[in-house]
């Protein structure tokens, strides 16, 4: 039997799987060293991008994808509280998929968006709660091939898919001391099917700026359903990025 592309009609489960890791890839919030001033006024803002993205598609199968771009805004409110906003936007490497039996390569590449507004409660100097809601929207773009009926092969077809969906989150961070201007945190989110997590270090260049190193790991249970199967979406990566307080 021979093979369908991935946006051609009766493709295999593998070939489904990574439609859907292109399109709903999730970036994880900006995030880097936790904002320690929450007085009324106070600004931090956070910078980075990611080293080592993998993202995982189960059942299914595991790729690389790029990090264009992260950032984050964190402005105190006073009384303990704090509004926290965040932007990643995760680029999917572009895929290749050769079919030797008719000479033909399909190309797949797709980008994802993440705006996420969390309001943040200091419960003491070493940890903060919030709650928030977290967008995710996805976008592919598909150059394919197929058979018609009549056993005949066509290429060069264009689709592009679009998909979005929105997370209420609630979550805890923590940090610590580690050593003069060296700061260990962690930062754990969770909703339904939703279960994020990052553990880092910052260390504080200026009284101004932080430089950021931590490791992001996101999953989505039950994510999207296609193709008559239901799909998780995991996404871990190094990250590395810059935080500036004002």
């Amino acid at each position: 039997m021979r093979k369908r592309t991935v946006c051609g009609k009766n493709f295999t489960m593998k070939k489904s799987a990574l439609l859907l890791g292109l399109v709903l890839s999730m970036g994880a919030v900006a995030s880097a060293a936790p904002a320690e001033n929450y007085e009324a006024g106070k600004v931090s803002i956070d910078l980075g991008t990611t080293i080592s993205p993998k993202l995982e598609v189960s059942p299914g199968t595991s790729f690389d994808a790029s990090n264009d771009f992260s950032g984050g805004l964190t402005v105190g409110l006073g009384h303990n509280f704090a509004l926290q906003y965040g932007y990643d936007k995760t680029g999917a490497k572009e895929v290749n998929t050769y079919y030797e039996d008719v000479g033909y390569t399909e190309k797949d590449n797709g980008k994802v968006t993440a705006n996420t507004v969390n309001l943040l409660y200091k419960i003491n100097p070493k940890v903060s709660a919030y709650l928030g809601n977290r967008h995710v929207s996805g976008e592919l773009n598909c150059q394919w091939g197929g058979y018609d009926l009549d056993g005949s092969f066509y290429a060069d077809k264009t689709t592009n898919v679009t998909a979005s969906k929105n997370y209420v989150q609630a979550g805890l961070i923590g940090q610590t001391e580690l050593a003069k201007n060296l700061t260990g945190w962690g930062n754990i989110g969770v909703g339904s099917g939703l279960l994020t997590c990052q553990v880092g270090v910052g260390y504080r260049v200026t009284s101004n700026l932080t430089a950021n190193l931590y490791y992001d790991y996101a999953q989505y249970k039950d994510m999207a359903s296609y193709n008559g199967q239901n799909f998780d979406i995991t996404t871990k990566g190094l990250k590395a990025g810059i935080t500036l307080n004002f």
